[in-house]
């Protein structure tokens, strides 16, 4: 309990002066320092020579005034001894401090003895009595973390006074995250506290899965901090605090598949995850997002979602997404991912002359378009054309009317202004949703063994000559004997000794 009267040393602490008064709150009210000795008291007390000139209460000086003396002359005690002083700090001093340092002694401006002074009762508190009560926790939002102080026996080596007039201050603290309990005790022995640290602390500890617990206790008088203890204990993020995937986007991203195909097509598609839902936990950051397609990994970040390369194969396919926090805990969700078979179109084709009717004809103006074309379907969504065009050989585009095919084996009559005396390039293009594949056929003149150029010099085997000054083979060229070249300059050379310049 606070007091309104305190004995503070003089010179020693068997020399002691009085102080009345008294403490509320912060404020602190001095009445009266009286120091008083008598002649029992010649031994231990102060003379005259060694009565200090002042005293320093919370940093001032305040001077000593001395109202009388005795004098002994025996055989143990000569001397003379003050008898009564009192301080002169006024009609009263007032300190707005619950606690504050005296400086005593015969010289205390050199050499004085400080102490801390109070009429509340400090009492004692030592970091031996100071118990954080474990050394490691869970944050798991159930564990309750004690901090106790024990009041030992007065005659123990390091004792804990506990005061009725002090708050004694719990606090835990991980981070930016604290929680405070003021104590008082009223002639109790202990005082044991503890709190049970909810889980979302556990957001202070992002980046690792331990961090720092720090436990303290403050001794206030008044509103002022009078002493304190800490210690830290080490804190655990629970194996439960893992990030959730709560659903994944995927699309392919390439933009040949119409979307309104909605499926994933082989060799046009890829696999991309587009958004992520993703809970994290307890403020730990997700770092890294990776997928997991047909035995590769693709690598990712939040702002930066991964996506594979072109599907090279189809089937059902296992998407899987793996995340992973600032803890280094994971998660992952697996998808299900059909991908449609495709192949590129093909086509292969016969341009021959024929009637009205389809009958093959030497010098029909007809021609008959044999077909045989393929293209992967994707279920239905893709669908193929194939287109004719003809045009003479001798003419640069092609000019004639665009003639729709049957998709698959077919022959089609086409033409019927074709000219027995001119060869025809005919151009087949089949074209599906991703690729098109374009064929360039030949329908030859009217067949001859052997035709010369009218009107001019040429002749032709096989075809109506239609070259001037060349001789034009449409059949195969079979040669049993030498055959041998004039060159410009009029030297010799063997079709042999070009073969074998050619190492043939």
């Amino acid at each position: 309990m606070s007091t309104t009267r305190r004995e503070v040393p003089v010179t020693s602490i068997y020399a002691k002066a009085v102080f009345t008064g008294n403490v509320s709150g912060d404020v602190t009210t001095i009445t009266s320092v009286t120091f008083t000795q008598n002649e029992d008291d010649w031994l231990l007390g102060v003379k005259k020579e060694d009565m200090p000139s002042v005293m320093i209460i919370d940093g001032k000086q305040y001077r000593w005034t001395v109202h009388s003396y005795f004098t002994l002359n025996t055989i143990v005690a000569q001397g003379t001894w003050v008898k009564k002083a009192t301080l002169n700090i006024g009609t009263k001093l007032t300190i707005r401090k619950p606690f504050f340092k005296i400086v005593y002694g015969q010289n205390p401006t050199q050499e004085g003895t400080e102490m801390t002074f109070s009429f509340y009762d400090l009492g004692s508190f030592v970091p031996y009595g100071f118990d954080p009560g474990a050394s490691e926790f869970e944050i798991d939002g159930k564990t309750a973390v004690p901090i106790n102080i024990e009041n030992a026996d007065e005659d123990s080596l390091f004792s804990v006074k506990l005061s009725s007039d002090a708050t004694y201050r719990f606090k835990w603290a991980i981070g930016s995250k604290s929680y405070t309990l003021d104590k008082k005790t009223s002639g109790a022995t202990r005082i044991n506290t503890s709190y049970t640290i909810p889980k979302s602390w556990n957001e202070e500890i992002k980046n690792s899965t331990a961090g720092s617990c720090t436990l303290s206790v403050q001794v206030l008088f008044g509103s002022q901090v009078y002493q304190s203890r800490d210690t830290a204990v080490r804190a655990t993020v629970p194996d439960d605090c893992v990030p959730v995937i709560n659903s994944i986007s995927i699309a392919d991203t390439k933009g040949r598949v119409p979307a309104a195909w909605g499926m994933f097509v082989e060799h046009n598609s890829n696999i991309a995850i587009t958004a992520a839902n993703i809970t994290k936990s307890y403020g730990a950051d997700i770092v890294s997002v990776n997928m997991e397609l047909n035995d590769r990994t693709y690598y990712g970040t939040p702002p930066a979602l991964p996506q594979s390369y072109m599907l090279e194969d189809y089937g059902i396919m296992d998407v899987t997404v793996k995340i992973r926090d600032t803890r280094g805990r994971t998660a992952e969700k697996t998808a299900k991912v059909t991908v449609v078979e495709y192949n590129p179109p093909t086509i292969q084709v016969d341009s021959m002359r024929c009637g009205q009717d389809g009958t093959l004809e030497n010098e029909g103006v007809y021609f008959l378009a044999t077909t045989d074309s393929t293209y992967s379907t994707c279920n239905g969504k893709n669908k193929a054309t194939l287109q004719m065009q003809y045009k003479l050989s001798s003419q640069g585009a092609y000019t004639s009317a665009v003639k729709e095919l049957p998709i698959g084996e077919a022959t089609t009559v086409c033409g019927g202004d074709l000219n027995t005396e001119f060869s025809y390039d005919v151009r087949y293009v089949l074209k599906d949703t991703f690729n098109t594949v374009t064929v360039i056929d030949f329908v030859s003149t009217a067949v001859y063994a052997m035709h010369f150029l009218h009107g001019g010099r040429g002749v032709a085997f096989g075809s109506k000559a239609t070259v001037e000054n060349a001789v034009d083979f449409t059949f195969d060229a079979i040669f049993r004997h030498g055959v041998k070249f004039i060159k410009s300059d009029g030297s010799e050379v063997t079709m042999q000794q070009i073969l074998n310049k050619l190492g043939l």
